[in-house]
């Protein structure tokens, strides 16, 4: 039986209805917002950077210090040694293995190395920014990996190397970054601030968290799950995952000035959405791929951030990983198949030969095309029994394609191909020089986390413990990045300020939330401006033809109707009396500035008579009374406005455009007559 027939993943169990961990997390967001951004394959930012409209609810946008989350009221994880359900059923199907997502990942991504033959990831979809980078995996993926078996009745369960310390926050700074944010993504705002420090304990009871279960023919294999929706079809289960941007991982220890960093871009090499993308590709997506295939999961979901806010989210299918890694969803399968069937039989045989019964320690490494399997006991007393032995385990994998070895990358996504794997496997018993190749192993991990920051790389360590580090090309490229990445964030951090000055006190406008009113408008206009908003385009025009009352700021601003004006009839001449006075002239409205006005005296007969033929005109404002107060001052005297610009002077027209003179028109006209009375 081959390898791909041996080592198919069988769902075994999930306690889904156990726990509550699983229940639809992921509804606690903004539904519409949720929608778009699990169904569309592209960044989604949190604020849009023109419009300044949160996509998302905005106290997602700031990140708090971990120091102000108490890590202690929370779940921790919880190594697979120390769980009880998964040694539960590997007693249940009689396996011998138990393990987790996080120690299996690194034993796989090594064993993939080995068996793909160097092939190189697909960067097609990027931009013409990413055209001349490098297609290979980053020396941070090609880490070896360090893995415990603890052995208990029978049954080895493989432990990672992950600290349990919540004091020991610098270290592992975005590992403890990952789990505050996870519980800031999936908790509503006042259950997430209940767990600072600030806020008094409460006793309340821990829900136990949800896992998925599988099996295969030797292992039971156990992954954490955190969302679940099922409009994304399939099991409708992701994962979270919060990714750093490049400023945060070039260099952990200067985190705080690195935090000044920040994404504006959809595209480019710098400050964009897409430059973080790359680096998953080359280093994350493999680990990533082999997590959804343990947790039978659709993909996972991306938060970008700084380590003081987050800028975006994206969702990530697992055939987009397939594609980028493996050439597409067939080709995955039977790379991690193929994987894990080879660590299946290389730690069967480790455990039947090196100290049966014991708890053992185990390195994996690949270098110059070998996989390298380190083995020595846990528990070993040095002053008794001498240095601690070390068993090395030589695999050397040949690949053949339709019975014909092959050498280097191929294509194994075509289903077609019979795809082949022999391995050979040798082991060395112990002595001095397994000892010391275990111990350059474990040196070369740390050389490896070192050569990420160049500076920290010792050259006489580098080639002592036969570890050549980065190429010329790579220190040359990471200088360069390094002295980018300073410039980007120092002036990341002034806009920042900039921007907390002008927006701070502003309106947090989220997107389909009601609309935002400002203090100084009235009942009336926020009425207005909720139907204008609410109205879709056109609606206040036909509510206006159909007769609709106008707004109170249209009707004070508008003039009043002027009456009309009727010509009043001439006057009747009549004796002059000495009794009759002269009618006066018709009364004007006094000045503003009049303390005292006289009533208007009684009209006169034509006056009358015009008054009975025109309609009656507009009632007048009444005047103020009289009052004692004396005249207002006159009103301050300002300087008088600059005189007006001259005119420019008007362009001289060349003398070709000119008109020609009168002497000259002449003469062409006397001419034109001598020739026409010839």
């Amino acid at each position: 039986m081959s390898l791909l027939e041996r080592s198919n993943l069988v769902w075994c169990y999930s306690n889904l209805f156990h726990g509550v961990g699983m229940t639809r997390k992921w509804h606690r967001w903004n539904t519409s917002c949720s929608e778009s951004c699990l169904s569309s394959p592209t960044v989604h930012w949190l604020q849009d950077p023109r419009s300044r409209v949160y996509n998302f609810t905005p106290h997602l946008q700031e990140i708090p210090s971990i120091d102000e989350f108490d890590f202690d009221r929370v779940t921790g994880f919880i190594p697979s040694s120390q769980h009880s359900e998964s040694r539960r059923l590997a007693v249940k199907h009689g396996k011998l293995f138990t393990g987790s997502t996080s120690s299996m990942t690194g034993i796989l991504s090594q064993i993939y190395f080995a068996v793909s033959g160097g092939r190189e990831v697909d960067i097609s979809p990027l931009s013409m920014e990413f055209a001349g980078f490098s297609k290979t995996f980053t020396h941070g993926s090609k880490i070896p990996a360090y893995v415990n078996l603890r052995h208990k009745d029978g049954i080895y369960a493989l432990d990672g190397e992950g600290t349990t310390n919540p004091a020991d926050k610098e270290a592992t700074l975005l590992s403890w970054m990952g789990i505050m944010l996870e519980k800031m993504l999936t908790m509503s705002e006042s259950s997430f601030k209940s767990l600072y420090h600030s806020q008094p304990r409460q006793d309340l009871e821990r829900l136990p968290e949800a896992y998925q279960y599988s099996k295969t023919s030797r292992f039971i294999l156990r992954s954490q799950l955190d969302c679940i929706d099922p409009r994304i079809g399939g099991t409708g289960v992701f994962d979270i995952k919060t990714r750093a941007a490049v400023s945060i991982r070039k260099d952990q220890q200067n985190h705080e000035f690195g935090s000044g960093y920040l994404i504006k871009n959809l595209t480019g090499r710098w400050e964009s959405f897409e430059r973080e993308y790359y680096d998953l590709i080359c280093s994350a997506f493999l680990k990533y791929s082999f997590q959804a295939r343990i947790g039978s999961m659709e993909g996972i979901f991306l938060a970008y951030h700084n380590t003081k806010q987050i800028f975006g989210f994206q969702f990530v299918s697992l055939d987009e990983m397939d594609a980028r890694l493996f050439g597409g969803r067939v080709g995955g399968d039977r790379a991690f198949k193929m994987v894990l069937g080879l660590a299946e039989e290389v730690l069967m045989r480790i455990t039947k030969e090196c100290w049966p019964g014991k708890s053992m320690r185990c390195m994996v490494e690949y270098q110059a095309d070998v996989l390298h399997f380190y083995v020595e006991p846990d528990e070993w007393n040095t002053v008794k029994h001498g240095r601690r032995p070390a068993v090395q385990y030589d695999v050397k994998i040949e690949n053949f394609v339709n019975g014909l070895p092959v050498k280097g990358p191929f294509d194994f996504n075509d289903p077609t191909v019979a795809w082949t794997l022999m391995y050979q496997v040798t082991r060395y018993e112990p002595c001095r020089q397994t000892r010391t190749n275990m111990d350059m192993s474990r040196v070369r991990r740390e050389l490896i986390t070192k050569s990420l920051h160049v500076d920290g790389l010792d050259k006489t360590s580098v080639g002592k413990y036969q570890y050549d580090g980065p190429s010329e090309e790579d220190k040359r490229r990471h200088r360069e990045d390094k002295r980018m990445i300073k410039l980007l964030s120092r002036e990341g951090r002034r806009e920042s300020m900039r921007n907390q000055k002008m927006h701070g006190l502003k309106e947090k406008v989220v997107l389909d939330s009601p609309p935002v009113y400002s203090e100084g408008m009235d009942l009336e206009e926020q009425a207005v401006s909720a139907s204008t908003v609410a109205q879709p385009r056109g609606a206040s025009k036909k509510a206006t033809k159909e007769g609709a009352a106008p707004s109170r700021k249209a009707s004070s601003t508008a003039p009043p109707p002027s009456p009309p004006v009727v010509p009043s009839p001439p006057p009747v001449p009549s004796s002059p009396s000495p009794t009759t006075p002269t009618p006066p002239t018709p009364p004007t409205l006094p000045s503003p500035e009049a303390s005292t006005m006289s009533p208007p005296p009684p009209p006169s007969d034509s006056e009358s008579a015009a008054s009975t033929l025109a309609p009656p005109p507009a009632p007048s404002p009444s005047p103020r009374p009289s009052t004692s107060r004396p005249p207002r001052p006159p009103p301050p005297s300002f300087p008088p406005p600059p005189p007006p610009p001259a005119p420019p002077l008007p362009r001289r027209t060349p003398l070709r455009d000119r008109d020609p003179p009168l002497s000259r028109i002449m003469q062409l006209y006397n001419w034109v007559r001598e020739l026409g009375g010839r």
